[in-house]
């Protein structure tokens, strides 16, 4: 190693790549499956039961909504009342569509209804709640949190913390802020924002604040499948229930389940194929790299015997030095493979969601670096002592 550095370290650098390789490759494609089916898990298995007639409608009775619950695969059922909010504007100007032509039209007042609910018990499921910007209002902070990507058509962009609007609700107009955004499944979104129940009830007045979200009946429930395999099911018995109902539909994430399909079926496999080909195929470049390496040098085993070493010790010398690089080559690779860690994030587009995927090396692939280098040096020395006894000790001291 002292003689040739050079070549040590080249030797160092080609098993260093190619443990990490082994280390990193299989980490990713294993924790990438995991964190993809575990947001498949939580936003896959919501189904939504609402009424799309359109205009007031009757709620579901409660026995239905019981019946629901008692189907297989169903973990709970949220259900309740949903009602409109009405956001005001005044002197805004739309982007419109008149006698086929797109033009910008300036309204003095314009009125956007939005479906809205409380939240709580007997409401929008608190469960379901994921505050990702901002915060929850306080009980008599009147705020309210987006659970849609709707737009403040004063700003002409996406509604955004701070804002505030004017809104009135069941006739009742004030003014109010979005304190924060919410992270529901996809299908939720049609309730687009949701109230402190307490400062709802406070500002409508208790008789008012139950004729609006407290009717006979729910008209909107949020249900909870077990697992994404009973989701299908669960919504086909669902939809035999509901033919008792006008208008009542129960609707789940369709492409999600589908992509999901796809996912377990095509890409799954796939990335266990990398988990099992990348370690072979790190491995075979490393022993290629350091076996076409070292016939360079086949000649110092051949001048070693010539001066009296067995071709036991030969081989024990030998081993020694491919195991003083390949320890070093373990340590740097772990070390890559964890800087690489903390540096990489990679997103992925998980049936329109952007999901943001880490790894950390897996323990599994680091243990079985450290084998796997030593095999590699015990067999390049094998076959560099098997060279130099096929081409005998005068053809292997030529390249002397």
């Amino acid at each position: 190693m002292r003689r040739e550095p050079k070549f040590a370290i080249l030797l160092l650098g080609i098993l260093a790549i190619g443990l990490t390789t082994w280390i990193v490759l299989p980490s990713i494609g294993e924790q990438l499956q995991q964190q993809l089916l575990a947001y498949a898990g939580r936003e896959s298995t919501y189904v939504v039961v609402s009424n799309n007639l359109g205009g007031p409608v009757v709620g579901l009775p409660q026995n239905a909504t019981a019946s629901i619950g008692g189907i297989q695969g169903v973990q709970a059922v949220y259900p309740f009342n949903i009602n409109d909010t009405a956001v005001e504007y005044h002197n805004v100007t739309v982007t419109a569509q008149v006698n086929g032509t797109v033009r910008e039209i300036t309204f003095k007042n314009f009125t956007m209804t939005v479906k809205s609910a409380p939240i709580g018990l007997g409401y929008f499921p608190p469960s379901l709640i994921n505050v990702i910007n901002g915060r929850l209002p306080g009980d008599s902070e009147p705020g309210f949190v987006a659970n849609c990507g709707v737009q403040n058509l004063g700003t002409r962009s996406a509604m955004m913390v701070g804002d505030v609007l004017e809104v009135s609700v069941d006739g009742i107009k004030f003014n109010a802020t979005m304190t924060g955004r919410n992270a529901a499944p996809p299908l939720t979104n049609g309730v687009c924002l949701l109230w402190n129940q307490a400062f709802l009830r406070q500002k409508l007045g208790p008789d008012r604040f139950s004729k609006t979200f407290d009717s006979p009946g729910a008209n909107y429930a949020v249900v909870k499948v077990n697992r994404i395999d009973d989701v299908r099911p669960v919504v086909s018995s669902i939809n035999l229930l509901l033919r008792e109902y006008p208008g009542y539909v129960a609707t789940y994430d369709e492409a999600l389940i589908a992509n999901l399909d796809i996912f377990e079926h095509q890409s799954a496999p796939l990335y266990g194929l990398i988990g099992w080909a990348a370690p072979l195929l790190a491995a075979s470049v490393t022993f290629m790299a350091s076996y076409l390496s070292m016939g360079r040098r086949s000649w110092e085993p051949a001048l070693l015997i010539s001066q009296g070493w067995t071709r036991r010790s030969v081989l024990r010398f030998l081993v020694t030095y491919h195991a003083t690089i390949s320890s070093v080559a373990v340590l740097m690779a772990i070390g890559i493979a964890f800087a690489l860690s903390s540096l990489i994030s990679f997103p992925y587009d998980a049936y329109g969601s952007n999901v943001v995927g880490s790894f950390t090396p897996s323990i599994t692939y680091i243990l079985a670096s450290i084998p796997a280098a030593y095999a590699v040096s015990i067999s390049a020395s094998l076959l560099d002592v098997l060279r130099v006894k096929r081409a005998g000790i005068e053809g292997a001291l030529r390249e002397f």
